[in-house]
């Protein structure tokens, strides 16, 4: 298009992805000193889950380093605290995935339009609605009994 050869840029992407992929692999094992496949299962949660939290919109769009960094520290926080708690791994990935939903559901209430409230947008309301079915058996009845979906 522009004078870019996107093969080699394509090819360099990917090289640098495994690499990256590859160093990460021999640090992890190191400080485990044991290797797994299932080692970094959720690692890409904590990926997106930064990402979010640090304002970087999920249908595109804007978002800055600096979110992204300040959004690992939280993600970073927060599965410290939940493993110092002793809580699952399980229920540590609910948790975060939680941290998203809501991360997400924020984001678009802050861009929704500014006359009528976030759960009544249409487009808005499948996602809410799912999320407070999801989470109601989580919750203790007297919190439960205010979701109305």
């Amino acid at each position: 298009l522009s004078g870019v050869k996107v093969n080699r840029v394509k090819l360099f992407v990917y090289m640098f992805s495994g690499f990256c992929a590859a160093l990460v692999g021999i640090i992890i094992a190191s400080q485990l000193q044991a290797a797994h496949p299932a080692t970094g299962e959720t690692f890409e949660l904590n990926a997106i889950a930064a990402a979010v939290l640090g304002g970087t919109s999920m249908s595109g769009g804007r978002g800055r380093i600096f979110g992204t960094i300040i959004g690992a520290f939280v993600i970073g926080i927060l599965s410290d605290g939940l493993i110092m708690m002793g809580v699952s791994s399980f229920w540590q990935t609910v948790i975060k995935g939680v941290v998203i939903v809501l991360a997400v559901v924020t984001v678009c209430a802050m861009t929704s339009i500014p006359q009528q409230p976030f759960w009544k947008n249409a487009q808005l309301r499948p996602a809410v609605e799912g999320t407070a079915r999801a989470i109601r058996p989580l919750l203790p009845e007297a919190l439960a009994r205010h979701l109305h979906y």
